[in-house]
Formats: structure tokens, sequence, C-alpha cells
């Protein structure tokens, strides 16, 4: 990896770029794209570098607690109703 990018300030910069926001009218609070939360989500997991900054980002306005479950747990440990969210915990399987 590049140097540069172990310099928290130029990936606190890089990361912002990548929190879009989906176009509203004016005098609307723009909401994020699930894309931009997934991206920011995927860097956090990526290298213990990225980390903090995208965990920052992605942190920094949540709509709704489902998306701290949704984005942050794997899939496999989640089960998604009609009206509510159930987390499920996996055993470690026995060899």
């Amino acid at each position: 990896m590049h140097r540069c990018l172990y310099i928290q300030e130029i990936l606190h910069v890089i990361f912002s770029q990548l929190d879009v926001h989906q176009r509203v009218p004016v005098h609307a609070e723009p909401p994020r794209t699930e894309s931009s939360l997934r991206t920011l989500a995927a860097l956090a997991r990526t290298c213990k570098i990225f980390t903090e900054q995208a965990l920052d980002i992605l942190w920094s306005e949540i709509p709704n607690p489902y998306f701290l479950v949704k984005y942050l747990l794997p899939e496999d440990t989640v089960r998604y109703t009609s009206t509510s969210l159930v987390c499920l915990s996996v055993s470690p399987q026995k060899h």
C-alpha cells in the first residue's frame, strides 16, 4: 500500500468523498445511498489503517438502528422480516 494512505487526514478526505447522498428537493434532508454505506462498511473491514476513518464517517449520520445491524454484521447472523430484525448467533462447527 502506498505510504500516503497511512496518513489519517488523507484517508478522511478520500472516504468523505464516498459518503454520497441521493438527490432530493432542496428543502429535504438527503438520504445516504445504500452503495455509499456498503462501501464505507467494506472499507472499515478491509484494513486496520482504514477502519477508524471509514467508521467515523459511516457512523457520523445514522438514520435508523436497522442500518447498524444490516451493514456491520455478517449476513448469515441476521434475519429480516417485514416487521422486525432478528439477530442470530452462529455456533462454531466442530470438526
